[in-house]
């Protein structure tokens, strides 16, 4: 098979699984700076050199804030205060491990105000926590959807 056939087929079964999305799932992240403008990534346990901002899913009858605070609890260890809206995703995003669902993701800024990072991870669903200049950011592993803020950041703190 050739290369061209291959990208046809795929981008055909690509838009086989946008016509099939049957939910939306609705997530909140957190951005978090250290005082050396680093930001922190996850690493995700399910799929390997698989980088993310914290954070994750909000549930049914859940605030986005209370969503957050959770989300970085169990992933990271810490206490986040929100401060600041910065970022929604502006691509049709879709959950590689749930084809049928549709992602939808909105980025804060937060300030910790407690606890401390689990650089080894939180033993669930992170295989660890680090600090990661702007610039440096591993967009190459990330998925699309965080790439989308990361690149913006990268433009925003050039030097």
């Amino acid at each position: 098979m050739n290369l061209a056939k291959v990208f046809q087929q795929a981008r055909y079964l690509l838009e086989e699984r946008v016509e099939q999305v049957d939910r939306f799932r609705p997530a909140v992240y957190g951005v978090l700076f250290n005082a050396n403008m680093e930001v922190l990534l996850c690493l995700n346990k399910h799929r390997s050199n698989f980088w993310n901002f914290p954070g994750g899913g909000i549930e049914p009858g859940e605030s986005p804030m209370d969503a957050l605070i959770r989300e970085f609890r169990e992933e990271v260890g810490l206490e986040v205060q929100p401060v600041m809206l910065i970022w929604a995703t502006k691509g049709r995003h879709h959950n590689w491990f749930r084809p049928g669902q549709q992602l939808l993701g909105t980025y804060y800024i937060v300030d910790a105000v407690g606890g401390q990072v689990h650089t080894a991870g939180n033993g669930e669903d992170v295989n660890g926590c680090q600090w990661f200049p702007v610039q440096a950011l591993p967009t190459e592993s990330m998925s699309p959807f965080d790439r989308e803020l990361a690149d913006v950041l990268k433009q925003l703190f050039i030097e």
